[in-house]
């Protein structure tokens, strides 16, 4: 299944519905207890910590007009449903990658030049995962690229 063959029309909010226990096991068990976005295991929707908790999560939110339909349903750790909020799976996905990426430029960045390291951190954190991206992005392609 394609994340982005839903409609993401945002004008007819659907209601949130309790979702059955019959298909609640049913998705915990087709992603055989693994969350799809970071990969933890042996989710449990009676875990002992939120790392472990299974949570069901729309594919597209409610917000974005996904449904209910058990199409629209996935599986996600406790954390990673928080995280994702009320983006699609596809953006989510994006979210983490670039978030990811990130850490390994700024490494590079770091290397080429030290000074940055005791100044750079505190100036990015004001910036959200997506804006910090790009501006890591483009000072890493001026580093590589020759000053």
């Amino acid at each position: 299944m394609k994340y982005n063959d839903f409609n993401l029309k945002g004008d007819s909010e659907m209601k949130r519905k309790y979702i059955p226990v019959k298909i609640r096991r049913k998705i915990i068990e087709q992603y055989n207890r693994v969350c799809p976005a970071c990969g933890r295991g042996n989710l449990s929707f009676d875990a002992d910590s939120i790392e472990q908790t299974a949570t069901i999560d729309h594919i597209i939110p409610l917000s974005r007009g996904g449904t209910n339909d058990e199409s629209n349903l996935q599986l996600l750790c406790r954390p990673c449903n928080a995280a994702k909020r009320d983006m699609t799976m596809d953006e989510y996905m994006d979210y983490l990658r670039k978030r990811d990426e990130t850490d390994r430029l700024l490494e590079v960045i770091y290397n080429e030049i030290p000074d940055l390291k005791d100044s750079f951190p505190e100036i990015l954190n004001h910036a959200g995962v997506l804006l910090k991206y790009d501006v890591v992005k483009a000072i890493y392609d001026y580093v590589q690229n020759g000053r």
